[in-house]
């Protein structure tokens, strides 16, 4: 049933371990002195248009196998500011998510509390114990199955979310391969509780967004895939509009080279929130049909009218491959 037009959906036809305190230690961008270049995203919410030189210079970055994490590829629109310093990464530290605050301009990661590292655990578990009631069918294009490009970025609307984890422990268990993901998580208070779900799920957050540390979670999530974890993201998150994909996932996979597979869930019986996302909560005992779609790969000579031409046709994919109506795309957020 769609949230926007209350009818039964028929669907015509799918997230890892956590490394060592060493490994996470050696893989986390440091910050060095900030040098005004040029900006992947900006800080405000509305994404810098990513450039052909910005992506040489992570690939440049990565083949010297630079660990300094990438704090020049920034340049605030009205000032040059350090890129944030991570916390919680060196020995003794339990947790990559850490604590969003401003100093100085710089955005550190909010590391969850007591409080919500209780509520996230039980969020994990009443998931786990929805995912036991559901019923599931799985759609898989031959092109997912028969691809050798791998690891893969899977990208999925921010409202659909619930059921994203599972979704890639069935790709996972149908394709007979490990399970290691990577997935992209706001920087916010409430993306750090998104975090500690992620790793309850054995899933390596990396906290970021298109407003928040976007070109450092960038350089990070390229690393991961480079180690050979899959990666993932919401391109519509974490604040919408609502189903308009933002240009980073674009730039990722262009610098990677790794295939996108657009993935859809389509619940038959559910209840949709009233968030700016309208996002979706399955209703126990209902049919779901995971889907993943055509992988989409993005060329590493791709100009900017073409990353644009990606970008739109991703975003058109994604609506199929959820049932959605383009129609239901806002052309801006709301609350």
């Amino acid at each position: 049933m769609s949230c926007d037009q209350g009818k039964n959906e028929n669907a015509p036809f799918p997230l890892t371990p956590a490394l060592s305190l060493r490994e996470r230690e050696n893989l986390s961008p440091r910050v060095g002195k900030s040098q005004p270049l040029v900006s992947l995203m900006r800080r405000n919410s509305a994404p810098a248009r990513v450039t052909g030189t910005v992506i040489e210079s992570i690939e440049n970055r990565l083949e010297r196998g630079d660990k300094s994490g990438g704090s020049e590829l920034v340049q605030r629109q009205d000032a040059a500011l350090p890129l944030p310093k991570e916390e919680g990464w060196g020995e003794g530290k339990r947790t990559p998510a850490v604590s969003v605050h401003k100093q100085s301009g710089v955005v550190v990661p909010h590391a969850p509390t007591f409080g919500r590292r209780l509520v996230a655990r039980a969020i994990y578990t009443s998931i786990r114990a929805l995912d036991f009631t559901l019923r599931h069918r799985d759609h898989y294009h031959p092109g997912v199955l028969e691809s050798t490009n791998r690891p893969l970025i899977f990208c999925i609307w921010h409202n659909r979310l619930a059921l994203a984890l599972i979704m890639y422990e069935h790709y996972a268990r149908r394709t007979a391969q490990r399970q290691q993901l990577a997935a992209m998580v706001s920087a916010s208070r409430d993306g750090g509780m998104l975090a500690r779900i992620l790793e309850l799920f054995r899933t390596q957050p990396v906290r970021g967004s298109s407003s928040r540390r976007g070109p450092q979670a960038l350089l990070e999530l390229s690393r991961w895939a480079a180690r050979g974890y899959d990666l993932a993201i919401t391109p519509d998150g974490p604040r919408g509009p609502r189903y308009k994909v933002q240009p980073g996932i674009i730039a990722l996979a262009q610098i990677t080279g790794r295939p996108i597979i657009p993935s859809g869930l389509r619940i038959q019986w559910k209840v949709c929130l009233k968030s700016w996302d309208r996002f979706q909560v399955p209703i126990p005992f209902s049919r779901v049909d995971i889907l993943f779609s055509e992988p989409l790969l993005v060329p590493r000579d791709a100009s900017n009218d073409q990353r644009e031409a990606f970008r739109l046709e991703l975003e058109k994919r994604l609506m199929l491959v959820n049932g959605e109506s383009p129609q239901q795309a806002p052309t801006e957020s709301t609350s």
